[in-house]
């Protein structure tokens, strides 16, 4: 994975956190939520998969907003906005 393609992950991954968090919810609570099995979601939020497209979608509708502002979120972030 190139530098930048880690740091767009990473900064993903924290956006995620940092949503979940704010909401009060454990990590089972938003698989439940985001329709995905708790194994899943634990290896995409440790880094060590790929973060498909079904999956993005399915976070973001777990955390009750439009895919399009959780890439936005980690593409500004990335681009130090």
């Amino acid at each position: 994975m190139t530098d930048r393609r880690q740091d767009i992950n990473e900064r993903f991954i924290a956006d995620v956190e940092m949503l979940r968090k704010q909401r009060g919810w454990s990590i089972a609570e938003l698989a439940i939520r985001a329709h995905l099995d708790i194994e899943e979601l634990e290896e995409i939020l440790s880094g060590n998969s790929k973060l498909p497209l079904d999956a993005i979608m399915l976070l973001a509708g777990g955390l009750g907003i439009s895919p399009g502002l959780l890439i936005d979120v980690g593409a500004k972030r990335s681009d130090g906005d």
